[in-house]
């Protein structure tokens, strides 16, 4: 594996344990310190902000699939239940 490819992982990984799992030791400078030493700090801090938004944009994308789908299952539920349920009332009158 390509070390930029391995140091992007890494990135990733503590961004997501920092913001996800609430490891707060998990600090900008620690980040920098241990995967990208030699990266100038400005630079860094764009690299993080950037990553930062795709995990926020990733992670709202899946949640609002996940609510579309579960939308859609409850629905099709329904659909099937309330005709069901129209037939039984009809049929005790």
């Amino acid at each position: 594996m390509a070390e930029e490819t391995k140091n992007t992982i890494a990135l990733l990984n503590g961004l997501a344990r920092r913001t996800y799992y609430k490891e707060d030791e998990i600090s900008d400078e620690f980040l920098k310190s241990q995967i990208y030493p030699e990266m100038d700090d400005e630079e860094f801090n764009r690299l993080v902000s950037r990553f930062s938004g795709l995990m926020k944009a990733r992670a709202c994308e899946h949640i609002n699939k996940h609510a579309h789908l579960t939308v859609e299952h409850f629905r099709h539920r329904i659909s099937f239940f309330v005709p069901t349920a129209n037939i039984l009332l009809h049929e005790h009158r």
